[in-house]
């Protein structure tokens, strides 16, 4: 087993085989969430912009390095905004 692999095991044996990143879309949320799939962890991606979340998904895809990736966009809100 190569040194990243064993890295790798040892993220996911000592935190969850997931992690999930907000701000995705850019900046630091962006290289943490390219970190963490190179770590083969499973990447729950969140950011307002979805294009750019969805490039980032399909780059992480597309590279094998994680095994599942789900979007979530837009923006939540608390029961109290909006009244």
């Amino acid at each position: 087993m190569s040194t990243e692999s064993r890295r790798g095991a040892q993220w996911r044996e000592r935190y969850d085989p997931w992690a999930l990143v907000t701000g995705a879309s850019d900046g630091i949320g962006r290289a943490m969430a390219n970190d963490l799939a190179a770590r083969r962890l499973n990447v729950i991606l969140v950011a307002r912009r979805g294009d750019q979340l969805e490039t980032l998904a399909a780059n992480i895809i597309n590279q094998s390095i994680s095994s599942c990736t789900f979007l979530l966009t837009g923006r939540i809100s608390s029961d109290s905004e909006g009244r």
